[in-house]
């Protein structure tokens, strides 16, 4: 559709009825129209979403982020990544899972040797330490 088709619609629409202005019994016209005008303005909420929105534009502008960038955009490497390794996703699932292991083994390998390091003599170890009471408000409070 052209503008010229849509400027013809336009006018057959704004024309129908125009002749019945006689016979409309009472009906006001100028009562629909502002009632139109009050949906199609923002409300209190809207205003202070959009005063918001109006700011945060603002900001962003001001900030510089909207600027194009002064090294031109950063080069974008469009070829997919292949893997050294072909295999299915359960072998992947398995060897993913033994590196975890690995890395779990290594870590508890040094927590061990940090909780014997509070079991040697001289050192302060509180009797209540793994104790576990539940309590009320009066306790709180």
């Amino acid at each position: 559709m052209n503008s010229d088709i849509l400027a013809d619609l336009d006018e057959d629409h704004n024309l129908e009825g125009a002749d019945f202005g006689e016979h409309d019994n009472g009906y006001d016209h100028e009562a629909d129209d502002d009632a139109g005008n009050k949906y199609s303005t923002l409300g209190r909420y809207g205003q202070l979403r959009k005063a918001e929105m109006d700011v945060t534009e603002h900001c962003v502008k001001n900030a510089g982020w909207l600027d194009n960038s002064p090294d031109g955009l950063l080069p974008v490497v469009i070829q997919p990544i292949a893997p050294d390794v072909q295999q299915p996703g359960i072998k992947w699932k398995s060897v993913v899972q033994e590196k975890r292991d690995q890395v779990l083994a290594e870590r508890n390998k040094n927590i061990a040797s940090t909780q014997s390091m509070h079991e040697k003599p001289g050192q302060y170890s509180d009797p209540n330490e793994n104790n576990v009471q539940i309590v009320d408000q009066a306790y709180l409070t």
